[in-house]
């Protein structure tokens, strides 16, 4: 999979627009660098991504894999005994500042 950040501008409309795709198939990849070269688009930035992320910071398979090495790993805390002793400190810095 290829996302791409494309730059357009509208002829004639006086209007731009910059726009991030997600390309599927090396096709598609291709038919979009030919608008390129006739210069009917520019693309900004171009990188493959091999990521299970949904929209926002990319990451790579590899490091999703170790995130969740991690997290197995790791040991779990009960919600209910985070929210007590968050309660907890929350008094005592209360206390504090008075």
């Amino acid at each position: 999979m290829w996302v791409l950040r494309i730059f357009e501008i509208v002829k004639g409309l006086n209007f731009m627009h910059t726009i991030t795709l997600q390309i599927r198939n090396d096709n598609a990849l291709k038919t979009l660098q030919d608008l390129e070269t006739r210069h009917l688009i520019k693309i900004i930035e171009s990188s493959n991504v091999n990521s299970p992320a949904l929209p926002g910071e990319e990451i790579e398979i590899k490091e999703f894999k170790n995130w969740i090495r991690s997290a197995e790993e790791n040991s779990t805390a009960s919600l209910i005994e985070a929210k007590e002793k968050w309660a907890n400190q929350r008094k005592q810095l209360q206390k504090l500042i008075g």
